[in-house]
């Protein structure tokens, strides 16, 4: 995650309003700015009403934005989107009483949750969309010929869910919580508000007048622009989505249960059960009625039909790859990510043993031992294991996960285990970097530990490990560490800051450490025990013990050094050209691998540590994923693309496994569209191309290129999509 720091000038202020001019300065980013934002930019100057509060909380945000910030008007953007000019409107005017025409300071802002976009519409005209997102902002942006353009206002409501433009264009809605607020035609100025008495999870336009709205007491209203009711149709289970035939007076609602409603806006809906679980989104047009729901299932129904005509199911077919791997300690067998799926692949034969169809991992691992498999997924925050029998050990969700950086270079990702594998230690570490904490869990029951870290203001975590079986060490990055037992309690801590703490793997309780190029080992007890006598010329990027214990590996960019901790001697492992920076190392503490990365060739090398010599070479033609070694450490273990390939310490091939395309997987559809031609268009969470689907029922994708899609959104005439994935946004031709 990248921190954005800001340049603030202000221009003008009088009462309730000022004109401030933001840039940012880091990369020349563009800015796209949200009222969470302009909280935290007016935090930082002197005599700020905002210093002390919790303006880095999602919950303090949502219970106190609406009180301090009334709207923002975008008043001037440069040409590359890097500074703007907006007039901030707030409540009252002490929350502006500190600023003067003049006062110009700096901010580093960090996001204060997940973003996530939930909602979109085109303007009839389709020259403007309007996307809302889970920061309380719903943003109108220009359309282009190359795509999404420049950010043209950002209409402020909290807990928006839902957006539209009026078919005439004469201006727009956004929707969340219970209230509706309706705006003008540029979303710079309100022209309306109501409160309706249930909370509010979706809204279209019926016509100029009329809005329709979806709530989660399973009613569907209709009301005018005043809020005034016209029509309800109660659907029994709290509504999911709603759409709005643009041919014709027809509603089509979806509900939580499964059901798939139509109303006329007058009269009795009529209901079809459409769907096992929760309907995602439904589309109408023509009378047609497109469904799609959490069961992997899209449905499309005739005009008046009951029945559905067709099925749809979103498939996505990715061959199997060694990219997102991670090799068991014994090297008996490869966890794998493979689309949505995690699998294991025994090396030799290549079998594949599906462990979870749903999880997609984000960061695979074992536990030191290989007793259990370990998955951690990034937003949403969840961690899953399994033993090596396949039984899922424990699920739950995570705080958000964080590590400065790994320095351990095994990609061992943030949960570390205790030394006999029953309790794991996670590092708990809002996007603010306040209120950091170290979370101990059991690996086999429920509750947790929770370790406040004492200097918590803007740090955040560099590295942690379980000394033993009862006492882990972290290391921030400004206050220094910290020493805890399982329970939580604080046993010690230095203002001495480290980059790195790896336990030795021989059990001794020794602790590697690093600060800058220096590296030290201490003892159980914290104490000192041994430093290097001179710093590698060059900042590492993997620090890692040998499997003995003997010897420590620091590998950069430029070389790798071993230093040898019996003699106290450090050496480097010369190879021709820059080396990859993550050494495959054998259990045995005697056989090192590295590779030569350079013009697309490579080379990979097998180092016999105890002569400090070449033992073999190993020639490729491409970059090896994953490097290692059976347990025996008798036979090498490459996995490169879609192979894996075996070698003896000679470097002979000793044979070679294609991993193949796995079967297609389906995916929950979380968005429908049907159109002007009347053809369907389903989106699915997880696969990045949503599918356009022929009348024969024949998918074909629209290239978008990004993940976990949320919505695909056709322009009015078919020609373009909108497409909302995650916290992206992107305008597409259809045809690509």
């Amino acid at each position: 995650m990248s921190t954005d720091v800001y340049s603030v000038l202000v221009k003008k202020v009088k009462g309730t309003s000022a004109e401030l001019q933001i840039g940012c300065l880091l990369d020349g980013d563009q800015l796209d700015l949200s009222p969470t934002l302009i909280l935290r930019l007016l935090e930082d100057p002197d005599g700020s009403p905002l210093q002390g509060l919790r303006i880095y909380d999602p919950a303090w945000i949502a219970e106190n934005m609406d009180r301090i910030v009334e709207r923002m008007e975008l008043l001037k953007r440069s040409k590359g989107g890097d500074s703007i000019v907006v007039r901030v409107i707030t409540r009252e005017p002490s929350w502006l009483a500190h600023l003067s025409k003049g006062m110009s300071w700096h901010s580093t802002a960090y996001a204060t949750s997940e973003l996530q976009l939930l909602d979109g519409a085109w303007s009839p005209d389709a020259k403007l969309t309007l996307i809302a997102g889970n920061n309380g902002v719903a943003t109108l942006y220009a359309v282009t010929k190359k795509g999404l353009g420049a950010a043209r206002g950002f209409l402020n409501h909290w807990g928006v869910r839902a957006v539209d433009i009026f078919p005439d264009m004469g201006g727009m809605l956004t929707a969340g919580g219970d209230l509706v607020i309706l705006w003008d035609a540029k979303g710079k100025k309100e022209t309306g508000r109501f409160n309706v008495d249930a909370a509010i999870t979706s809204a279209r336009c019926v016509d100029p007048s009329r809005i329709l709205l979806g709530c989660a007491d399973g009613s569907a209203r209709l009301v005018d622009h005043s809020g005034a009711e016209l029509g309800r149709a109660p659907c029994g289970s709290p509504i999911t989505a709603i759409d709005v035939d643009p041919t014709g007076p027809l509603a089509a609602i979806g509900c939580e249960d499964g059901g798939v409603w139509t109303w006329t806006f007058s009269g009795d809906p009529s209901r079809r059960a459409a769907h096992q679980g929760p309907v995602t989104d439904v589309a109408t047009r023509g009378g047609q009625l497109l469904s799609g729901g959490q069961d992997r299932r899209a449905r499309l129904f005739a005009a008046g039909s009951t029945s559905p005509k067709s099925e749809l199911r979103h498939e996505t077919r990715s061959s199997y790859g060694t990219y997102n791997a991670r090799l068991s300690p014994s090297g008996d067998e490869l966890l794998m990510s493979a689309g949505p799926k995690v699998v294991a692949v025994e090396p030799t034969t290549g079998a594949v043993t599906e462990i979870d169809p749903d999880f997609d991992g984000s960061i695979l691992t074992y536990s030191p031992s290989g007793a259990l498999r370990t998955v951690e997924r990034t937003g949403p925050w969840e961690l899953a294991l399994w033993d090596r029998e396949g039984v899922l050990v424990k699920r739950t969700e995570l705080p958000r996960l964080g590590l400065h950086r790994d320095s351990t270079g095994t990609a061992l990702g943030h949960v570390r285990f205790s030394a006999d594998e029953e309790h794991i230690a996670i590092p708990a570490q809002p996007e603010d970097y306040k209120e950091l904490a170290l979370e101990i869990m059991p690996v086999r029951s429920k509750g947790k530990a929770r370790c406040p870290w004492p200097e918590s203001n803007y740090d955040f975590f560099n590295d942690l490990d379980f000394i033993d079986d009862r006492r882990v060490m972290i290391g921030g990055a400004n206050y220094g560490y910290g020493v805890y037992d399982l329970s939580g309690e604080e046993l010690a801590t230095s203002e001495t800051r480290y980059d790195c703490i790896i336990a030795c793997p021989d059990g001794s309780g020794r602790i590697l450490v690093s600060k800058d190029k220096d590296v030290s080992i201490l003892g159980a007890d914290l104490k000192p025990l041994q430093s290097t006598s001179a710093p590698i010329p060059y900042s590492y990027n993997t620090l890692r013990w040998t499997g003995d214990g003997k010897r420590v590996v620091m590998a950069t960019g430029e070389g790798v050094w071993v230093w040898e901790l019996e003699a106290d001697e450090l050496w480097q492992a010369k190879q021709p050209e820059p080396v990859d920076a993550n050494p495959g190392l054998s259990q045995d503490g005697r056989w090192m691998l590295l590779q030569e990365n350079y013009d697309q060739w490579t080379k990979i090398t097998l180092w016999d540590l105890h002569t400090r010599s070449i033992a073999a070479t190993i020639p490729s033609s491409s970059w090896a994923a994953v490097l290692g070694f059976r347990a025996d450490s008798r036979e090498i273990l490459l996995c490169r693309g879609e192979m894996i390939e075996r070698f003896d310490l000679d470097g002979a091939e000793l044979g070679k496994v294609e991993l193949g395309t796995p079967a297609p997987v389906e995916h929950p559809i979380s968005s429908v569209a049907l159109l002007p031609d009347g053809r369907p268009l389903t989106a699915a969470l997880g696969d990045p191309q949503p599918s356009l689907w022929t009348a024969e029922g024949i998918p074909r994708k629209v290239r978008i290129g990004y993940s976990r899609m949320t919505k695909a959104l056709p322009s009015p005439d078919g020609a373009r999509i909108l497409a909302l994935c995650g916290w992206q946004a992107a305008v597409v031709d259809r045809g690509r």
